[in-house]
């Protein structure tokens, strides 16, 4: 019986284990299912915590990716348990990595927020101390079994001591009611042990009395010897008392098998069963006793009226002789027929115990065949998941290549069009056409770079108006201008585009200074070695324009108006070294800079243009009164005229 117990429990263990690496597979699937749908709630927070921990023993690096974001989350929305969840998991994952110190930042936010939930009766007291037991307590000792820890692992013992200070209270506690649990089923076993002892000890008692009152049978049937009737009558009570025991012995035989399959399923069941059977079996042997006695008080009569008639008549002997012939036949028969109707019915059984086994049988090849097909779906489930995460990587890899090469084409973008217009492009795939109140407008070019471009090699003037337009657009840079274009030796900028500003006027000519010291520096630079030098014409001018991208292929972003024009006219009209602008810019700025005043120029459409020579700030307004560069006076005098200008935007017309 034993044996098939355990045979039946590995067969029940073998039909188990691919349903539940099944289970787990399916549980994993659904669980990525309800993150994709990333609805940012609870749901959300708690599948990626179980994912954690699913994935830990795997793919602790992944793992503490679904953690980091269900914390993230969790704080999001606020759910307290599911962010507390979540630093124990990135806790434990760090203590793995022996990342001591940032374990135990983890793990003292993840005991301060269970805290707070048990003390709002959030949360019972069992889930705060499995998290202590689980994850505080242990890392804990193993620090402390750390013979020279280092530094950190120094820092990290000091935070888990107090940890373990905030988090002894609750531990001593839960540990005092398990004990005192413990304790009171202890004592509800030794309860029962002294229950079943006492009742093995009543079989025991009731045994002996059965083998005394057979010892007192045996006495009596020896006694009964004397005559043959007497031998008769005792094979007959013999007989009698054998199919009784007989019969009482298989009834033990049974009740003893179904006690101890009952034994198995529930001890108090089974000594209540045994205490009732044993008392009714007592109460079958008092009944069998008593009618033996009976029987045998009967006989003793019979006997003792047969020795007094016996001198009366052997007839009467005789028909007696033959009554009790014909009932000890009766007896017999019926004892006989007792035992075919027991045949039968142990026949029945052994059939039905058969049909059983044959059940059973049957029933262990389809568990066997249903643990082939789950096996085989498993390994098929596995299969897709490897696909899936293949693919998944795959869509990673393809993704980053595809942020790379955006980023790539931003970046170029952004090299030939400013950003606000960038932007505007690629979010609508144009952009618009649009005017603008004061703007300021740079030319520059070289003298004689025709003349000498027929005596440079290609390639060394095409590096040194490099060397040149690098410089220029450094300065555009640090004076907040924007770069337009360049016309072989032409180089235009403006400022207050694309995003409008009110010094503008201000910011283009301090650049334009700067870049003819910086020209006269390379000068001086050239005729210290003997080689060939440029020198530079600036113009400037302030006013309306409209500015865009036009056409659909190869974009560029481009000015017109007259002021473009005017400017360029100021450029042409200039002077080797110096910075020319117009007479509107000189309004705007001859508060700033001293200027020299240098006459009239015709223009298309315009007529006579005043023109004015900048020399450089004015002593006062910069700093150790070099003209160079602005002082703290210069910036506030400028925050003023950027206030006047805001409020009078129409001072450039």
């Amino acid at each position: 019986m034993d044996n098939l117990r355990i045979y039946l429990l590995c067969l029940m263990i073998c039909g188990l284990l691919p349903q539940v690496s099944l289970g787990q597979s399916n549980d994993v699937v659904v669980l990525k299912a309800t993150v994709a749908q990333n609805k940012k709630d609870k749901a959300q927070v708690d599948a990626l915590n179980k994912l954690a921990v699913i994935e830990s023993g795997r793919k602790p690096r992944q793992a503490f990716d679904y953690a980091q974001k269900a914390e993230k989350i969790a704080n999001a929305i606020n759910y307290k348990w599911g962010y507390a969840v979540a630093n124990q998991t990135m806790g434990d994952l760090q203590v793995r990595n022996n990342r001591f110190l940032r374990a135990a930042r983890y793990h003292e936010e993840a005991f301060n927020t269970m805290e707070a939930l048990f003390k709002a009766q959030k949360i019972s007291q069992q889930k705060l101390v499995h998290f202590i037991s689980k994850s505080l307590l242990p890392t804990y000792r193993l620090l402390k079994s750390k013979k020279s820890p280092v530094r950190r692992e120094r820092r990290a013992i000091r935070r888990y001591q107090k940890l373990y200070g905030q988090a002894g209270p609750y531990h001593s506690e839960h540990a005092k009611i398990v004990k005192e649990e413990l304790q009171r089923k202890k004592e509800e076993l030794r309860k029962k042990e002294e229950a079943i002892r006492a009742k093995d000890k009543t079989i025991s008692d009731k045994d002996r009395a059965i083998s005394t009152k057979n010892s007192e049978l045996e006495g009596k049937a020896s006694a009964l010897k004397r005559t043959k009737y007497q031998k008769y009558l005792l094979s007959q009570q013999k007989l009698i008392l054998s199919l009784e025991k007989d019969s009482l012995s298989s009834q033990t035989d049974t009740l003893t098998r179904n006690l101890r399959i009952k034994e198995m399923k529930e001890k108090a069941l089974m000594d209540s069963l045994i205490l009732q059977d044993l008392e009714k079996k007592g109460l079958a042997l008092k009944a069998a006793q008593h009618k033996v006695e009976q029987e045998k008080l009967t006989a003793e009569n019979k006997q003792k009226k047969l020795i007094i008639n016996f001198a009366i008549g052997g007839a009467v002997v005789i028909i007696l002789s033959m009554l009790f012939i014909i009932r000890s036949y009766l007896a017999q028969k019926k004892a006989n027929k007792l035992l075919a109707l027991q045949k039968e019915a142990l026949a029945e059984r052994t059939d039905k115990i058969m049909k059983q086994k044959e059940v059973l049988s049957k029933k262990n090849e389809e568990i066997t065949k249903q643990k082939d097909e789950l096996a085989t779906m498993n390994e098929e489930v596995q299969q897709r998941n490897e696909e899936i995460n293949t693919q998944m990587e795959l869509i990673e890899t393809q993704n980053e290549t595809i942020k790379q090469e955006q980023q790539i084409s931003d970046a170029l973008l952004l090299n030939i069009l400013p950003e606000q217009v960038a932007n505007e492009l690629k979010e609508h795939g144009k952009a618009k056409i649009r005017h603008h109140e004061m703007v300021s407008v740079l030319f520059t070019d070289f003298k004689g770079f025709t003349k000498l471009a027929e005596t440079m090699p290609p390639q060394e003037l095409v590096q040194e108006l490099e060397k040149c337009f690098t410089l220029f657009d450094e300065i555009m840079e640090k004076h907040n201008l924007e770069k337009i274009k360049t016309i072989g030796d032409a180089y235009m900028a403006v400022g207050g585009l694309p995003v409008p500003n009110t010094t503008n006027f201000v910011d283009i000519v301090l650049a334009g200074l700067e870049i003819q010291r910086s020209m006269d520096q390379l000068k001086a630079e050239k005729e210290a070695k003997g080689e060939p030098f440029w020198e530079t014409r600036l113009g400037i001018n302030t006013g309306k324009l409209i500015a865009g991208v036009i056409g659909k292929n190869k974009f560029a972003y481009d000015v017109w108006g007259d002021t473009v024009n005017t400017a360029s006219r100021m450029e042409s009209s200039g002077e080797i070294g110096r910075v020319n602008i117009s007479g509107v810019t000189y309004e705007l700025v001859k508060d700033f800079f001293e200027c020299e005043y240098r006459g009239k120029i015709m223009a298309k459409n315009k007529g006579a243009i005043d023109m004015y020579f900048v020399n450089s700030i004015k002593a006062e307004l910069s700093i150790s009164g070099e003209g160079i560069a602005p002082n703290e006076r210069f910036k506030a005098m400028l925050e003023e005229k950027s206030k006047e200008v805001a409020s009078n935007p129409t001072m450039a017309a």
